[in-house]
């Protein structure tokens, strides 16, 4: 990453975490995303910018059906955008999804997002889609057949208290 920093993506009780250390592995913030209605993982992909801005990818659960995210935090861990990805006709048509990989552009302005698609009737299917990456261009896609909706999420993002641990 920029400068050299080390960031670390984790879950645990129902929310997902997001670190950034530094080179010699000081915290340098660390924050939480909870989801009111179910719980979330980061449990896909990390990935930063030239402008040392950092966007986590996984998934959220509610009803026992699950639905891609993606959040942007800038340099200082403040949260820029947050973003759900899920099929058209979510939860009633049963399709679960989750972001898996996330990469930025060359010039730093589109992410590519790596999505799993799994169907009531077991079919699965991987989708690559580009964003902006200010998360504007919100709306509803077809993309490889299927219906997939990219809309803003209501996660409660916090900061943590983390103490390193001393060898």
């Amino acid at each position: 990453t920029p400068g050299g920093a080390v960031i670390a993506s984790l879950f645990q009780d129902g929310g997902g975490r997001l670190v950034k250390f530094t080179t010699n592995l000081d915290i340098t913030w660390a924050m939480q995303a909870v989801n009111p209605s179910g719980n979330c993982r980061f449990e896909g992909d990390v990935a930063s910018d030239s402008s040392d801005n950092y966007y986590v990818s996984g998934y959220g659960n509610e009803g026992g059906y699950t639905y891609g995210i993606v959040l942007k935090f800038n340099s200082a861990g403040t949260l820029q955008w947050q973003r759900r990805i899920k099929s058209s006709g979510w939860p009633s048509d049963q399709i679960s999804m989750q972001v898996g990989s996330i990469r930025v552009g060359n010039t730093s302005d589109i992410i590519y997002l790596g999505i799993g698609y799994n169907g009531t009737s077991g079919n699965r299917r991987s989708i690559i889609a580009g964003f902006p990456s200010d998360g504007s261009k919100t709306g509803t896609y077809t993309v490889g057949g299927i219906t997939l909706v990219y809309e803003a999420s209501s996660f409660t993002v916090s900061t943590l208290s983390l103490t390193a641990p001393t060898t």
